[in-house]
């Protein structure tokens, strides 16, 4: 048999999930997984450089006190849509992708609060569903 000619790094497992208890850069390889994100005290979770097509799902499972912070590794290349149970509007990134951060909001975001988020050749695009529209910003 012969070999590919091609190999990816991308993580192409169906059930790839991991929990954070602390600060992290993300590779391509942790592409595809899903993050609990568990200490209430937050810490920020870095992207890996931008390339398209990779995705990553964060999920919190520790309400927390201090926020959890999705940040793109070279910035200003992140926008943001999301939709909140509460009814209340959910920031929408009108300038494009001109932030840098995804923002869990300490004392706001609850244990279920989600964000997506793809790369696309122009940057960083992150869908969040929360609980509470206060539960998640972009910033930067």
């Amino acid at each position: 048999p012969t070999k590919p000619m091609w190999t990816s790094a991308v993580n192409t497992s169906k059930f790839a999930y991991k929990q954070l208890t602390a600060a992290t850069t993300l590779t391509e390889r942790d592409s595809n997984k899903t993050f609990g994100l568990a200490l209430v005290g937050g810490f920020t979770v870095t992207l890996p450089t931008l390339a398209a097509g990779m995705k990553f799902t964060f999920i919190v499972e520790v309400d927390p006190t201090t926020a959890y912070i999705i940040a793109s590794a070279e910035g200003d290349n992140v926008s943001m849509v999301g939709a909140a149970a509460d009814g209340n509007a959910v920031v929408i990134n009108a300038a494009g992708f001109a932030n840098d951060n995804v923002n869990l909001v300490a004392n706001q975001a609850k244990i279920g609060d989600k964000v997506m988020v793809e790369s696309c050749s122009l940057g960083w695009f992150a869908t969040a569903i929360v609980t509470a529209g206060a539960g998640v910003t972009i910033s930067g």
